[in-house]
């Protein structure tokens, strides 16, 4: 009982300690990382002529990517570059599902549907591409490099024909250096 007592009476200067957590980088570190994002929407498509009626869409899209810690400043500030590994997304609709996966070989995807080219086209302009971050040891993104030109990759990709201009001025003011910093930051 005195030892409960004893462990309850230092509980509450042990919770009143202030602490700051940092990153710790180390210069020519290398990891791998597997992100993985998961949707789910339910959809109404009654009011579509023609369409496959009420439904769900679920989608998954798991990323790789290799960071590398290029260096580390005396005040602890890291800049990493990220190279995108490999990508595999999967979408099912009403209308079906489309798989694309930059690692497997065993599929064409030019061979599918038109959804199936569009995604193939994206997510393979995004292979091997690297992105070069600035970043606090608290975490905070101060600077990113190569966005914008990796979305220029992926928007080249595709078919010309078929993404309008503005939406195509859209997707590159979305994913610029400035603004992907801004919302990673």
């Amino acid at each position: 009982a005195a030892m409960a007592v004893g462990l309850v009476a230092a509980a509450p200067s042990s919770f009143a300690q202030e602490v700051t957590l940092r990153y710790g980088w180390t210069k020519g570190e290398e990891t791998r990382t597997r992100m993985t994002q998961q949707a789910s929407t339910s959809i109404s498509a009654t009011a579509i002529p023609g369409g496959p009626g009420n439904g769900s869409v679920e989608s998954s899209m798991s990323q790789v990517f290799r960071t590398i810690v290029e260096n580390v400043a005396a005040d602890g500030t890291a800049t990493l570059r990220q190279v995108i590994e490999s990508v595999r997304m999967e979408f099912n609709s009403p209308l079906g599902k489309t798989v694309f996966d930059s690692a497997s070989t065993d599929s064409d995807p030019t061979a599918s549907n038109p959804l199936s080219k569009t995604m193939s086209a994206a997510y393979s302009a995004m292979i091997g591409q690297s992105l070069t971050m600035v970043v606090s040891p608290r975490g905070t993104v101060q600077k990113i490099e190569g966005m914008s030109r990796l979305m220029e990759r992926v928007l080249n990709a595709q078919p010309q024909d078929r993404i309008a201009p503005d939406v195509l001025d859209g997707f590159r003011n979305t994913f610029s250096d400035d603004t992907t910093r801004d919302m990673l930051g």
